[in-house]
């Protein structure tokens, strides 16, 4: 029995012994970890990268007519020591486009993005975003806006069918509210 307790005891001092082992190399590799990272961090902060500065962020394009296009090209420098690269841009509706662009700018030179925005169907204020995504690490998603104010030279107040179905006999009347939304004459005959 005496001879099983001092086994026991050599069994329990061999663990704590490996426990602390194996503590101390999870220690190191932690340490290895940390300093890898940190190394892969500086690294990359010193490695050239591109840095793209717009002109402008927002354009405005005042007031137009309701169905005008506005073409609208916004410039930018890639102030970084890396080459510039657009990824994709993305409109917030169809009535935005990107047309032309430069995908590739080196340091120091300049590029662009033509948007051009359709009015066709908006009245009022309107604001559209185009959002730029790049590999600019300091901003990798860039928006850009378009602004202004939509108007036309008559506004019919519902805009729709006034009567819709009307049968015989029937004699309906609607309240419809006509505004002049130009400077034009305007003349309700």
């Amino acid at each position: 029995m005496e001879k099983q307790r001092v086994d026991s005891k050599k069994w329990v001092v061999l663990s704590v012994v490996i426990l602390v082992f194996l503590a101390s190399i999870l220690l190191v590799v932690n340490q290895f970890v940390a300093q890898a990272d940190q190394t892969a961090v500086k690294n990359i902060e010193n490695s050239p990268q591109p840095d793209v500065k717009f002109n402008e962020m927002v354009y405005d394009f005042g007031t137009i007519q309701q169905g005008e296009k506005v073409v609208h090209m916004y410039r930018f420098k890639n102030k970084g020591q890396a080459p510039f690269i657009i990824e994709s841009i993305k409109t917030s509706c169809g009535c935005t486009v990107p047309k032309n662009y430069t995908k590739k700018v080196l340091p120091g030179k300049e590029g662009h993005i033509e948007v051009i925005f359709n009015s066709k169907n908006f009245l009022g204020n309107i604001r559209k975003t185009i959002t730029v995504r790049s590999n600019d690490p300091d901003e990798p998603g860039i928006n850009l806006s378009i602004k202004g104010m939509v108007i036309a030279d008559v506004v019919v107040a519902p805009p729709r069918s006034l009567f819709g179905l009307i049968k015989k006999g029937q004699s309906p009347t609607r309240r419809v509210v006509i505004k002049q939304g130009s400077t034009k004459k305007l003349e309700v005959t």
